[in-house]
């Protein structure tokens, strides 16, 4: 069990710190569910994200157009993953 927690909360985004500090020195685990939740929420917004980009390289593979700037379609597409991009900076 507790190595599906594990996975679970490495696949989750979670560091094995955070981990960690669910499993407590007697055995027992604590829950911290607010940042559960949190990880949720963000997991769901990546998952919508994805879902558009998919759509965007689907339309991409199959557009007729000679110029895809010139595709309505693809214009919104892509303005629609502009504008989920995470709005802080990764280094």
């Amino acid at each position: 069990m507790k190595l599906a927690l594990i996975s679970m909360g490495k696949a989750a985004g979670f560091s094995l710190r955070e981990i960690a500090g669910i499993f407590g020195r007697d055995r027992a685990w604590t829950v911290p569910r607010a940042a559960i939740a949190a990880r949720a929420d963000a997991v769901e917004r990546e998952r919508d994200r994805l879902e558009v980009l998919a759509r965007l390289l689907r339309h991409v593979a199959a557009c007729p157009a000679d110029n895809h700037l010139d595709c309505p379609r693809f214009r919104k597409l892509l303005r629609v993953v502009g504008d989920q991009r995470p709005k802080t900076s990764r280094m």
